[in-house]
Formats: C-alpha cells, structure tokens, sequence
C-alpha cells in the first residue's frame, strides 16, 4: 500500500507556487506567499531533496496541433498507447463525445506530414481533426 504524505500548509503554497512558475527563486516565492526567505529554502529543498516535489519542463518546438481522434470499435487502447509513446506528444488524453483521443503534438517541420502520413498509420484510428495551435496561454492556476 502506498505510503500518503500530507503536506503542511507552508509546503502546500510552495508547490503551488512552483506549478505557476517552476524556475522561481526562494526569494521570489517567499515574497508571494508572504514568509520568511529561509523557512521557504528549508521547506522548498525538503520538497525537492525528498522528491514529494519535481520540477519537469517541456521543451519549447516551434509549433503544435490538437488532434482529436476517432478509433474503430475496440481499438481505443491499442491506438492511444501509440500515440501517447510518441516522442513528439506532450499529452494524450482518453475522452468522450465526438473524439476518442486528443493529444498534443509537437513539431519543427511541416505538419503535413504528421497529418497526412504518420497519424493515419497509427493503429486503430478511422479519423484525424486537427487543431493548429495559434497562441499559448498559461494555464496552471494556485
């Protein structure tokens, strides 16, 4: 069974304010949540040292599409393991409603060929939509 760690209060804003910005300073997050610089170090290294906590980036690439994606029957599994495996995703979800599958893809060349080649030789996919993303907005929230 798994052992649950509960995190204090001081520990919890910290996390927090590493999901807003992971590079952020001790400083710079203790003036956020309004304690002492040395009491977030103290608590902010545990977090780290202990790995309660991780940092992880993604690489910045020129350009990304949505594809929302629909499976023949029964092949969902099979089809979302191979895309969720590919070096250029950066997240895949399984949904409902009109789509099985939505992932991010990422790209530093023409998205032709990930659109007309690569995904409809994934399979189990019986239709592509793509959604060419035009700007990123910032999204985690405390």
């Amino acid at each position: 069974m798994a052992d649950i760690q509960v995190l204090g209060e001081v520990e919890r804003r910290i996390v927090v304010a590493l999901q807003v910005d992971g590079r952020a300073t001790w400083r710079k997050i203790a003036k956020v949540i309004g304690e002492p610089e040395r009491t977030v170090a103290h608590y902010g290294s545990a977090l780290l040292d202990e790995g309660k906590v991780k940092v992880a980036a993604i690489a910045h690439r020129k350009a990304a599409v949505i594809a929302s994606l629909k499976c023949a029957p029964g092949t969902i599994p099979v089809a979302i393991e191979a895309i969720s495996q590919r070096s250029d995703t950066s997240f895949t979800y399984m949904v409902t409603g009109e789509s099985d599958v939505v992932s991010e893809l990422h790209y530093d060349g023409g998205l032709e060929d990930i659109l007309t080649l690569q995904l409809p030789a994934t399979p189990g996919l019986s239709s592509i939509q793509s959604y060419p993303i035009l700007k990123y907005f910032k999204t985690v929230r405390a």
